[in-house]
């Protein structure tokens, strides 16, 4: 029987938790330097919905393309998918010394209404090799092939 991972986290307090042998996150935290560069590549997505990547920090600023975003970017599938290698490079500042970032979708509830959620119902994470990341988004399933991407310093 599927669980619902949001129970699960409620009860942990947005920590990760344990699923079988998948350790899960809501949220994950990147280190970098007060003065950082990463990578963000979108790997695939396989969702009934469209899926996005929220990159914040707490303090400073981020800045992709010349575009600069007091702490908080939303990348969308379709404008990562445009590019080069689905590839983006977010330049930053923060004395925070980490950036958060988590799986976000816009959810398309049963009367056609489109609502941009992130975790709620089976939303999660997995940390896999070198960065990328596996989620599945709320949909009640565990296949977390939902959104996958990568993320490193460079």
């Amino acid at each position: 029987m599927l669980v619902n991972f949001s129970d699960l986290f409620l009860k942990s307090k947005g920590e990760p938790i344990q699923y079988g042998k998948k350790t899960l996150l809501l949220i994950d935290h990147f280190p970098v330097e007060n003065e950082f560069q990463i990578m963000l590549k979108l790997i695939s997505t396989n969702s009934d919905w469209k899926q996005a990547i929220q990159i914040a920090i707490n303090s400073g600023s981020m800045t992709v393309d010349g575009v600069i975003k007091r702490k908080r970017f939303r990348f969308w599938e379709d404008d990562l998918r445009q590019e080069p290698d689905q590839t983006i490079i977010i330049h930053g500042k923060t004395k925070d010394k980490y950036l958060s970032f988590w799986n976000t979708y816009e959810r398309v509830y049963g009367d056609g209404q489109k609502v941009i959620e992130s975790w709620t119902m089976n939303a999660a994470m997995i940390k896999g090799e070198n960065g990328v990341y596996y989620c599945n988004d709320a949909q009640m399933n565990d296949d977390f092939h939902d959104l996958i991407f990568q993320i490193k310093a460079i």
